[in-house]
């Protein structure tokens, strides 16, 4: 219908999504007022899922953060909202899955620490890039059974990018590096089907 969604900052812990139409004004059935609820995460991506919902992916602190070391670490995050802007209960602990905290993935695994891409699947589910994998959750938001081993798939390098292609396959833009910090060497394509299997006909 051309309407916009704008993830929007109002401070330090207030982030949520504006719903604008194509004249630039707020779709006041949208949330309060045309603003979706406080998420309490930096938004990164944001992607339409079945049914009028909406996925957004971003990174969140963990805690106790590392106070002496004046360092915060974070971890990937996620939320569905419904078509009415509110986050979904059917998702997650309260329309939310933490990766770490929630799904218990080691750190080491999610050593981007923050979601690098994501695509809704067919039936109402979600792919997620972090780190070294691509994670697959269900609808509900526990891992999808049937993606990858456990709902997880390894990655050959740091996920940088991920895209839905038609029919639900997935491409995802690598590099090469061996810590997340570091300027990539070069960048690598690769390609999976919609169960998360390596696809044997790309490159």
């Amino acid at each position: 219908d051309s309407a916009t969604l704008v993830a929007a900052t109002w401070g330090p812990k207030r982030v949520s999504l504006l719903l604008l139409d194509p004249n630039g004004n707020r779709v006041t059935s949208f949330g309060e007022n045309g603003c979706g609820p406080a998420v309490g995460f930096a938004i990164y991506y944001i992607a339409p899922g079945l049914d009028g919902t909406i996925y957004l992916g971003g990174a969140v602190a963990i805690c106790p953060c590392s106070v002496k070391e004046g360092v915060t670490h974070f971890e990937p995050i996620v939320a569905r909202l419904d078509a009415n802007g509110n986050l979904d209960p059917g998702f997650g602990r309260g329309g939310v899955v933490r990766l770490h905290a929630d799904l218990k993935i080691p750190l080491e695994t999610l050593e981007t620490r923050g979601t690098n891409g994501i695509a809704p699947t067919a039936v109402g589910g979600l792919v997620v890039a972090t780190g070294k994998a691509l994670v697959g959750l269900a609808p509900d938001g526990s891992f999808a059974a049937g993606f990858g081993k456990d709902g997880q798939v390894a990655l050959g390098g740091f996920a940088r990018a991920l895209t839905q292609l038609p029919g639900g396959k997935l491409v995802v833009a690598e590099n090469s590096v061996e810590f997340p910090f570091e300027e990539p060497r070069y960048v690598v394509l690769a390609r999976y089907l919609p169960d998360g299997a390596p696809e044997p006909t790309f490159g």
